[in-house]
C-alpha cells in the first residue's frame, strides 16, 4: 500500500486561500462514466420543504460577532465548527498586499471563538508549519486540509489531519514523488463524525488518473478503508467528495469524447452500510438524452442534498435541493423531491435547516432558510436600491446554523471577516 495506506501517528510532533482559492481546487482537481444501474431506494417523506419559496434582497435576520485579527489582517477563516472558527496565519495571502503567493510560507494555526476577542494557539504539532494551504475543515478535536509544500502550486501536497487538544498529527495522503511533479492532484475531502472522506488515486499517467477510490479514514480508531470500487476505465476519476453518516456522494468525472467539448460528470452515491452504489445523476454529450451538462459540487446533510447543475464545469448553473429519499430517476424530475433554488449559482452548502451558495453569477451569496422557505439575495439594507454600494457581502463557509461572513470594500479591498448566526424560525 502506499500513499493514504502508510500514514503514520505522531503523537506531539513539531513539524511542522479563501473560499474563491478553495473552488478553484476542486474545479481543477481530476478528470468522472461507467454506467452503473440505479438502485431504487424505498419512498419517505412528502418533500424537501414545508413552505413555497419566496425571495428577499437584504440580509437575513442573524447574530453577528466580528473576528478577531492583526493589525495587517494577515488571519484568514478557512473552516469552522459551530461557533469554533480555523483559522490559519500566512504572509502569502496577506490582503492588504492584494496578492496571493503560490510559494510556501510560515503558517500559524489558532482557534477563534464567536463572541471572543483573542484567539487561541493550537498545539505546534497539530499541523503544518511552512507551505501554502489549501482547502482546510474542523470538526472538533480534528482539524483535516491539504498543504503544498513546494513551489508552483499543487505539484507535491499532503493531506493532514491533526488533533486541536493532544497535538497530535498523522499525514493521511500525499503526492509521492513517483507520480510526476504535476500529475496527481490534491485530493477534496470531506470530515464527518470522526472520518475524513477523501477522492484517493493510487497512481497517474500523462492519459488521465488511474485506479481511483473513495479513502476513509477513521480518526478515533486509526483505521484506513476503501469503501467503493474503482472505476473499470483508466481515464475516470472521482472528485468533489461530501460524507454525512452512512452516505458518501462525490463526483465521477468521465473524458470528453470530443477533445472540444467539456468532461462529463455525474453524482454518485454510497451507503455505508448495505454498499449500495447508486448513479444519482446521468449527463451525456448525446443531446436528447437526460442532459448534457454537469452534475458537480455536491453538499449532503442527512438525506438532504445540494449541487450544481450545469452547462459546463466552469459555468455558474442551477443549485439543486434534493430529497434522497424518492423513487424517482432523475430525482428533480419528482418536484415533491426537489427544489430549485437559483439558476446562476455556484458552491452550495448545505447546514441544519439551511443552505448557502455564490450567486449571481458569484457577485454575491444566497441563503436558504428551510423553515421559512425563503432565499435571501444578500445586500445591506442601507443600499437597497441604488446603483453602487461601498461594499459586498459574500458567505464563505457553513456549519450547522453558523456561518463566516466575508464583508468585501469596494475602496481597499481588504476583506472583513464576520461569524454569523442564523436563529431558527426567524423569517422576517
Amino acid at each position: 500500500m502506499n500513499g493514504a495506506a502508510t500514514a503514520k501517528i505522531r503523537p506531539g510532533s513539531a513539524r511542522q486561500w479563501t473560499r474563491a482559492a478553495a473552488v478553484a481546487c476542486v474545479l481543477l482537481a481530476g478528470v468522472l462514466s461507467q454506467r452503473i444501474p440505479v438502485h431504487v431506494q424505498a419512498a419517505a417523506g412528502s418533500g424537501v420543504l414545508t413552505h413555497p419559496l419566496t425571495h428577499a434582497t437584504g440580509l437575513p435576520p442573524h447574530q453577528q460577532w466580528a473576528l478577531p485579527n492583526d493589525a495587517l489582517r494577515e488571519w484568514v477563516p478557512f473552516a469552522l465548527d459551530g461557533p469554533t472558527v480555523l483559522m490559519i496565519w500566512n504572509t502569502g495571502f496577506n490582503p492588504s498586499k492584494q496578492n496571493l503567493s503560490l510559494s510556501p510560507q510560515p503558517l500559524r494555526f489558532a482557534l477563534a471563538h464567536a463572541g471572543s476577542p483573542t484567539l487561541t494557539p493550537i498545539p505546534a504539532g497539530a499541523y503544518p508549519h511552512s507551505g501554502v494551504a489549501g482547502r482546510w475543515g474542523i470538526e472538533m478535536p480534528w482539524i483535516v486540509g491539504v498543504v503544498w509544500t513546494t513551489a508552483g502550486g499543487p505539484r507535491h501536497w499532503e493531506l493532514w489531519a491533526g488533533n486541536v487538544q493532544t497535538g497530535a498529527s498523522l499525514i493521511l495522503d500525499h503526492a509521492n514523488p513517483g507520480d510526476g511533479p504535476s500529475l496527481r492532484t490534491p485530493p477534496d475531502f470531506s470530515l464527518d463524525g470522526g472520518r475524513v472522506a477523501w477522492n484517493y488515486q493510487s497512481r497517474a499517467t500523462p492519459s488521465g488518473l488511474e485506479h481511483s477510490k473513495i479513502a476513509i479514514y477513521d480518526l478515533a480508531r486509526h483505521a484506513l478503508s476503501f469503501v467503493a470500487p474503482s472505476p473499470t476505465q483508466d481515464d475516470v476519476g472521482y472528485e468533489q467528495i461530501s460524507l454525512s453518516g452512512d452516505t458518501v456522494v462525490w463526483v465521477r468525472v468521465t473524458p470528453a469524447l470530443n477533445p472540444k467539448e467539456h468532461q462529463v460528470l455525474d453524482l454518485l452515491r454510497f451507503d455505508l452500510r448495505t454498499h449500495t452504489l447508486t448513479n444519482l445523476t446521468r449527463n451525456w454529450q448525446k443531446p436528447g438524452t437526460d442532459g448534457s451538462g454537469i452534475s458537480d459540487e455536491p453538499s449532503l446533510r442527512g438525506q438532504l442534498l445540494t449541487f450544481k447543475q450545469a452547462p459546463s464545469p466552469m459555468s455558474t448553473g442551477d443549485v439543486i435541493l434534493w430529497d434522497l429519499r424518492g423513487t424517482q430517476y432523475p430525482l428533480w424530475d419528482d418536484k415533491s423531491l426537489s427544489q430549485l433554488l437559483d439558476q446562476d449559482g455556484e458552491a452550495p452548502m448545505l447546514g441544519d435547516g439551511i443552505a448557502i451558495w455564490l450567486a449571481q453569477y458569484m457577485a454575491t451569496s444566497a441563503l436558504l432558510d428551510e423553515q421559512c422557505g425563503r432565499v435571501w439575495t444578500l445586500q445591506d439594507p442601507k443600499f437597497l436600491g441604488k446603483q453602487a454600494y461601498p461594499y459586498t457581502w459574500q458567505l464563505q463557509w457553513l456549519s450547522g446554523r453558523y456561518i463566516i461572513a466575508q464583508r468585501s470594500n469596494a475602496q481597499n479591498l481588504i476583506p472583513d471577516f464576520f461569524v454569523w448566526y442564523i436563529p431558527p424560525g426567524r423569517c422576517s
